[in-house]
């Protein structure tokens, strides 16, 4: 993978989120508290959205989105 095709995938998720452009680069920027929290909802976002995709339902999305992934048990 080049280095304009990783911008291009990350521009490309910053907009199908809904995100402000340079949402992620700016990420580096924050404080390590802030980094995780918002990776860690940017990983959730994108895994019921794949959910989603790989089931063909899009419908299920709010049940995808309310999974706790941090929980080992359910997530």
């Amino acid at each position: 993978m080049t280095m304009k095709q990783g911008i291009d995938d990350l521009a490309a998720l910053e907009e199908a989120f809904g995100l402000p452009k340079g949402f992620i680069d700016s990420l580096i920027n924050e404080d390590d508290w802030s980094l995780i929290i918002k990776s860690h909802a940017l990983l959730e976002s994108a895994c019921a959205d794949m959910l989603c995709h790989y089931f063909g339902k899009y419908e299920l999305g709010d049940i995808f989105a309310h999974l706790d992934m941090s929980n080992k048990k359910c997530g």
